[in-house]
């Protein structure tokens, strides 16, 4: 995965050589890089890239009782 950017313009490439899968997502923009990221994720999400997207966070369940202790 490499970036970069150039007034005006953010990009990003990722690769995996053991899929042969990959994107370049460039935008005309200097808070571009977000987008880009946002646009990266999407794509691994569709095409199952390998341990590629953004960190899962398992929720907790849990009762009034653990609340209130929290609160």
């Amino acid at each position: 995965e490499h970036g970069g950017a150039n007034e005006g313009y953010r990009c990003q490439v990722l690769y995996f050589p053991e899929t042969g899968q990959g994107a370049a997502v460039m935008t005309n923009s200097d808070a571009g890089g977000s987008l880009a990221q946002e646009m990266l994720y999407a794509l691994a999400a569709e095409y199952q890239w390998p341990e590629y997207g953004p960190r899962q966070i398992e929720p907790v369940a849990m009762d009034s009782a653990m609340i209130a202790q929290l609160v």
